[in-house]
């Protein structure tokens, strides 16, 4: 997912953490609360859903949807009880059915059916006797939910057309939490499973979703004219990834894959489509060669313009959702600042496919393992074919700087924080996980050397393939390709990279240079912009590299000098230029420091080197 504006996330953060404080509670909330048990997990679902926008056949029914899910269970541990999530429907207990797997028709008593009424939006479902460890179960669920008008969830969007006429939409947007809105489910990341999806579309609507469609032409019973759209099972997918859309698009395909197809309101479908259908392509097959897995051949990659979308766009599946502004491009009306936008965009969103889909963060407290890596590739990928834009440089500017000013607060958080409820985890979606998520990239790919990083990524992606991660999975990958004796005796790189991933903020490094004995020596403290001492214990692993006058200034030269390290300074003393040579401090800005900063005088002359900064 990219946000639209990542200036109103962090503000997002700070007002939730001001609520938080002026309502405290007697006892500290764990995330365990808001987490599903791990004693039952589901393996498949089956989705049925029939929206009703305006014209429904009776008015209870108006902006609603009736949906029905079937979920094949398997049971990990003994227990009576089934706990998923549902939100903003009307579910009862008449409705709810469980029978064996074995024997479907063996239904199962069940004791209640309860739903949590609260932010934590459980359906309990408790029978009496507990359930056999191994037991497969087949759970189904009839339900009536609403198209909302929140952009969350499964919602009502519409557009006017150039008939003058108001066309109505039904739009998903799950991620982070909102896939509960639209089916029962276990709506966490680590839940992964295989989803056939059916969605009954009414005349003149066409229905698109993650996959290929199979059939349309089973008729709606009691509805005239109406067919269901059954689509192909999906891969193991996450929750907050599927989706599925009602609309009347007219669409674009590409001569070059038939694969991709653009969809958007039919008086765009020709005029703005193009440079997106050109690039889309490329960039998937760049990030398959990167990673060395390539798309899976029985999925389409379908991008859809829609006017009404919270985010910029959502990583979707095969189903990515743009706002119209982030995907379509006019030569002859829009500005090359837009064709940027569409491209970097892009190349985020179908990042994701790799960093988010096929490996996802196991909970949502480290969601820059998915959106730092798409915010890396979005400047790394597409300037591989836009050099227009110098998208590499571009990288400093648009996105380490402005992180700065968010992470030198007190109320910062760390890259792997906590996170519980709802409302926390999309606060979480901030300038922390992308900005500095992606500078984390950066700097990975500074410490082990391009080759490197490219080969642990290949590994990190084959090892975790379906499944659910921790930063230490990708620690461990990268620890793989790290040449030897780049880290400090003794250490790591979980520990190094712990530093930057476990706290918050950045620091503000000291170096001074001692002209008559001819050494550099370096501290660290935490930086604040307030100015203020805060007394901070916080201390980082810091990696130094320099360029000397002499040796004709190599500024592709960044080998790694001498590292700062917790409770030590660093004093440099060898291979250092004569007193009269200036030296440039991290030179490219492609390590932690982001600006780099120079010696000219010839007396001891002090500098503060701000990683994630600028120069005091």
């Amino acid at each position: 997912m990219m946000i639209s504006c990542k200036s109103l996330v962090p503000l997002l953060a700070l007002v939730l953490a001001v609520a938080a404080g002026h309502g405290k509670s007697k006892r500290k909330i764990s995330t365990a609360e808001y987490q599903l048990p791990k004693s039952i997990k589901p393996n498949f679902y089956d989705i049925q859903i029939t929206p009703f926008f305006d014209r429904a056949p009776e008015e209870g029914l108006k902006f609603r949807f009736i949906g029905v899910v079937k979920i094949d269970l398997e049971v990990l541990e003994s227990t009576n009880l089934i706990r998923l999530h549902a939100h903003d429907m009307t579910i009862t207990q008449n409705n709810v059915t469980l029978a064996l797997a074995t024997d479907p028709n063996e239904v199962l008593e069940i004791s209640s059916v309860q739903q949590s009424g609260n932010d934590k939006h459980f359906l309990n479902i408790a029978v009496a006797t507990n359930f056999d460890v191994g037991a497969k179960l087949v759970l189904t669920i009839n339900y009536i939910g609403n198209l909302n008008d929140d952009l969350d969830g499964f919602y009502r969007s519409s557009y006017v057309n150039y008939r003058g006429e108001t066309t109505w939409l039904g739009v998903t947007q799950f991620s982070p939490t909102g896939a509960r809105r639209a089916f029962p489910c276990f709506d966490e990341p680590s839940y992964k499973a295989k989803f056939t999806i059916h969605v009954a579309r009414e005349p003149l609507k066409v229905v698109t979703s993650n996959m290929r469609v199979a059939a349309a032409n089973r008729p709606v019973e009691g509805l005239d004219g109406w067919v269901w759209v059954d689509f192909e099972q999906t891969l193991l997918t996450p929750t907050f990834v599927v989706a599925f859309t009602v609309h009347d698009f007219g669409y674009v395909q590409s001569e070059v894959d038939d694969r991709f197809r653009i969809y958007a309101r039919a008086e765009l479908v020709e005029r703005a489509t193009g440079y997106a259908l050109e690039m889309a392509p490329k960039i998937l097959q760049y990030l398959e060669h990167f990673t060395n897995f390539s798309y899976d051949e029985s999925m389409k990659l379908d991008q859809l313009a829609i006017p009404d979308f919270a985010p910029n766009a959502m990583e979707n599946w095969g189903h990515i959702n743009y706002r119209e502004v982030a995907l379509l491009y006019d030569n002859f009306s829009t500005s090359t600042t837009s064709k940027q936008k569409t491209v970097t965009v892009m190349s985020h969103e179908i990042a994701h496919f790799w960093f988010g889909n096929l490996v996802t963060p196991a909970w949502w407290n480290e969601v820059w393992l998915k959106e730092g890596f798409a915010t890396y590739f979005q400047y790394f990928a597409a300037d591989k074919f836009e050099n227009l834009f110098q998208l590499e440089q571009a990288f400093i500017g648009d996105e380490l700087q402005p992180v700065l000013l968010y992470d030198s607060r007190a109320l910062s958080h760390p890259l792997s924080g906590q996170v519980d409820s709802p409302a926390s985890i999309l606060s979480g979606f901030d300038s922390i996980a992308y900005n500095k998520g992606g500078a984390i990239m950066r700097f990975l790919t500074a410490i082990l050397g391009k080759d490197n990083f490219e080969k642990a990524i290949k590994h990190y992606v084959d090892k975790n393939k379906y499944g659910s991660v921790t930063k230490d999975s990708y620690w461990d990958s990268l620890s793989t390709e790290l040449p030897p004796n780049t880290l400090p005796a003794g250490v790591n790189l979980s520990e190094v990279m712990d530093t930057w991933a476990t706290q918050p903020g950045f620091p503000v490094i000291t170096a001074s240079r001692n002209y008559e004995t001819k050494e550099i020596t370096f501290s660290q403290q935490r930086f604040y912009s307030s100015g203020k001492d805060m007394n901070s214990t916080e201390e980082w692993y810091v990696p130094i590299t320099m360029v000397p006058e002499s040796g004709n200034a190599n500024w592709q030269d960044l080998s790694i000098k001498g590292w700062l390290v917790p409770t030590e300074n660093l004093t440099l003393t060898e291979n250092l230029p004569n007193n009269t040579e200036w030296i440039v401090l991290n030179p490219r800005q492609t390590g932690i420091i982001t600006h780099s900063a120079f010696f000219l005088s010839d007396e001891l002359y002090m500098f503060r080197l701000i990683p994630f900064g600028t120069i005091d």
